[in-house]
């Protein structure tokens, strides 16, 4: 009796191979959407938070007999700020050259990313510059994103002007 008892869960679970065998299972078949463009499918991007666009602009001059300088602005309260998009447009004397870099904070660290920009025309207020820069950077709640510019000679006045976008994520 207790030998057929043990065999019986075997006996069962073969019977139940065997049945899906016989009855053939289904091919896999392709999913398909049939879905007009007036009425799409609707879809939602579950591994990111929602997403707020951001955007700052920030114009400052370096004046005469000053090396560098700098401007920044605050990620707002409760915020995560990921930056994007840099772009930086710079007007210097001529024959002065430029270092641009940012220091998006994390914590308590301020990281130095150096921005190359490109000497493109010279107009009647000296030699123009420009960078623009694909990044992934990130920036602390209520932290202060500085955007700095340090230059090789100090004479005359530089304009500098920044235009940072992203997006910003609530942090829990």
């Amino acid at each position: 009796m207790d030998q057929v008892r043990n065999q019986m869960p075997a006996a069962i679970l073969a019977s139940l191979i065997g049945a899906l065998l016989l009855s053939g299972c289904a091919a896999v078949q392709d999913v398909k959407v049939v879905n007009t463009p007036t009425a799409p499918v609707p879809v939602r991007d579950v591994d990111h938070r929602a997403r707020t666009p951001f955007i700052a602009k920030e114009f400052f001059t370096l004046d005469d007999l000053s090396f560098n300088g700098g401007k920044g602005f605050t990620v707002p309260a409760g915020k995560r700020l990921v930056i994007e998009s840099i772009s930086v447009h710079a007007i210097s004397r001529t024959g002065q050259t430029l270092e641009t870099r940012i220091q998006p904070p994390i914590g308590s660290d301020f990281i130095d990313f150096y921005l190359s920009m490109t000497p493109i025309s010279f107009g009647p207020s000296g030699l123009v510059w420009t960078g623009t820069h694909a990044v992934k950077l990130y920036a602390d709640p209520g932290k202060q994103v500085a955007l700095i510019i340090n230059r090789d000679t100090p004479n005359g006045p530089a304009q500098i002007e920044w235009t940072i976008s992203g997006y910003l994520v609530d942090v829990p």
